[in-house]
C-alpha cells in the first residue's frame, strides 16, 4: 500500500476473486471508493509506491509463459513446442481510451 499527498487516498495490491492475478487499485480509505487501475490476465502488480507529488505510481509487474520446448541431442539446438503466452497487464484505463471513439 502507499498513500498519496494527503493520506486520505491510497494505492493497494490486492486479488478481487480467488484465483484471479491481483492489480493495482486506487481506494479513498475513509469513503470505501475504489477504482481498479491495472488489468490483465496473467500479470502481478505488487509494492506500489507514489512519487511524493503525486503524479507518478511506480510498481513490480511479473508475468509468467510457460512453455514445453524441445532439445537436440546432437546439435544443442532448442525449439520451442508449445507455449502459453500469456498477455502482460497493461493500465486500466489505456485499455478504455483505446475502445473509445475519438
Amino acid at each position: 500500500m502507499s498513500w498519496f499527498p494527503g493520506g486520505r487516498i491510497g494505492v493497494v495490491s490486492l486479488v478481487e476473486e480467488q484465483g484471479e492475478p491481483n492489480h493495482l487499485w486506487i481506494a479513498g480509505f475513509r469513503s470505501g471508493a475504489q477504482r481498479r487501475i491495472t488489468s490483465g490476465a496473467s500479470s502481478r502488480q505488487n509494492f506500489p509506491a507514489i512519487s511524493p507529488d503525486g503524479n507518478k505510481i511506480l510498481f513490480a509487474q511479473s508475468t509468467a509463459d510457460y512453455a514445453i520446448l524441445s532439445a537436440s541431442l546432437s546439435d544443442a539446438s532448442v525449439e520451442r513446442v508449445i507455449s502459453s503466452q500469456l498477455p502482460t497487464g497493461m493500465p486500466a484505463w489505456a485499455a478504455r481510451q483505446e475502445n473509445s471513439p475519438t
